[in-house]
């Protein structure tokens, strides 16, 4: 069938004839025959039977009128459980294609596809493609040859692995690959020069870089016993065992985000990303010593370590001068080291849920600080120059140890949130809680004036 039709067989293409008809029909036209339709007529009935059509074209998505459709049982897209949704389904998977013609975005997020096989469509300018929250196994081969594609979506899929054959699509910027089983990050996915944004988060993967690929061999090979290794395999095996030894140094290039979270990595080959602003590696088993140099990523902006194995700071948490971010709540950190003070232009830290005994001075020479999140720890005392950090909109020490509160809270005019639920001591005078935040500030002002 033509994609630009303008008629249905069976209507006259003048005013002759009968057009008021609703039923159009190419029963055993052949390949050859070509459909006319007349413009407004409103199609409710259409049969493709007897023909050799492999594919529905758009257009039979935007007949408003359609009732019924009558196909040939050897027709390949749309896809068998698409068709066997009904007729309000099928025409709503081809205006999508239709669509993607014009705008260049093809739609196919939650359609419940297994396989689609969209190459009959000869869709040639594909700049953004949306396969989320399907059953896909593999992203359809023809995906590979958009070459316009700058922005691929297949999260919540059961992908379970990244094909190497993205590295060919060079104008691709942005990859969402979350929600999948993927266990391995190829080296591959990282020497595309255009890749700015990759979300891996919410899957499988527990090695990266050349020296997982590495491991992944070496554990192939180690069911087999060394002495009956040819020369050839054992020199691989020697190879192999120098690259997990040496661990490469993996580059990101101009890769700006990278977001790992909800996986299974428990160390981390060294990165260099000069471009990288956004790391976020929470909800992992990362132990001490297994962060990446900090030195190696001079702009990273937001760091997030949340729910790891950490029992201190990153290394060299000072080199990360950029960061306004960083959150290493739920490990088991007890001592926040001095050279924090280096951070500058830290506006959010996130301590809750740790082992945290004591608030350094250095931590209160932040004077950008704008939340500090402190709940849950072993803090028994919030030292006086809390009232330094005159731009605090947020302070959480709630589940602490602390028996009271210092006065020169009431320099925290720009306070919006304070819990100091769940402390030992009475911290605040009955009924303070109940007036709002207003009234609570008042309290520290006015006694902090006095005390002065």
């Amino acid at each position: 069938l033509p994609a630009d039709l303008r008629g249905i067989l069976g209507f006259p293409a003048s005013g002759s004839g009968s057009s008021g008809n609703s039923r159009a029909s190419t029963a055993g036209g052949g390949a050859g025959v070509k459909l006319q339709v007349k413009k407004g007529v409103p199609i409710r009935e259409l049969s493709l039977t007897g023909n050799r059509l492999q594919y529905l074209p758009p257009f039979v998505g935007e007949l408003s009128a359609l009732q019924k459709l009558h196909t040939d049982p050897n027709l390949v897209e749309p896809p068998d459980h698409i068709q066997k949704e009904g007729l309000p389904v099928v025409q709503a998977y081809l205006r999508k294609i239709g669509s993607a013609r014009s705008s260049g975005h093809l739609d196919m997020k939650g359609m419940m596809l297994h396989d689609v096989n969209l190459s009959f469509y000869k869709l040639t300018s594909v700049t953004a493609l949306d396969l989320g929250s399907n059953f896909l196994h593999q992203l359809p081969d023809e995906v590979f040859a958009y070459t316009t594609l700058r922005w691929l979506d297949a999260k919540d899929n059961r992908l379970v692995e990244i094909p190497e054959d993205l590295t060919s699509l060079q104008a691709l910027n942005q990859i969402n690959l979350s929600s999948n089983q993927i266990s391995v990050i190829p080296d591959s996915v990282f020497n595309k020069s255009a890749l700015l944004h990759l979300n891996l988060s919410n899957n499988q993967i527990e090695l990266m870089g050349a020296a997982a690929e590495a491991r992944e061999r070496l554990l192939a090979m180690s069911v087999y016993d060394p002495e009956t290794l040819s020369k050839e395999e054992s020199a691989e095996l020697a190879m192999l065992e120098k690259v997990v030894d040496e661990e490469p140094v993996l580059e990101l290039n101009s890769i700006q985000n990278l977001l790992l979270s909800d996986n299974m990595l428990q160390t981390l080959p060294p990165l260099h990303g000069s471009a990288l602003t956004q790391l976020d590696l929470s909800r992992n088993r990362l132990q001490d010593g297994s962060i990446v140099d900090l030195k190696m990523i001079p702009r990273l902006r937001f760091l997030r370590l949340s729910h790891n194995r950490l029992t201190c700071f990153p290394e060299e948490i000072d080199a990360a001068k950029a960061l306004v971010l960083l959150d290493v709540s739920f490990n088991n950190i007890s001592t926040i080291p001095v050279e924090i003070r280096r951070l500058t232009r830290l506006s959010t830290l996130v301590l809750r849920n740790n082992r945290i005994n004591h608030l350094p001075n250095e931590l209160f020479l932040l004077t950008d600080l704008q939340q500090l999140q402190v709940s849950n720890n072993l803090v028994p005392a919030l030292p006086t120059q809390i009232g330094h950090l005159i731009h605090l909109r947020e302070l959480l020490v709630d589940g602490n140890e602390i028996l009271s509160l210092p006065l020169e809270l009431g320099n925290l005019q720009k306070i919006e949130i304070l819990n100091v639920n769940n402390n030992p001591g009475d911290l605040l005078p009955e009924g303070f809680t109940d007036k709002g935040m207003k009234a609570v500030m008042e309290f520290f002002s006015w006694n902090c004036y006095y005390a002065d």
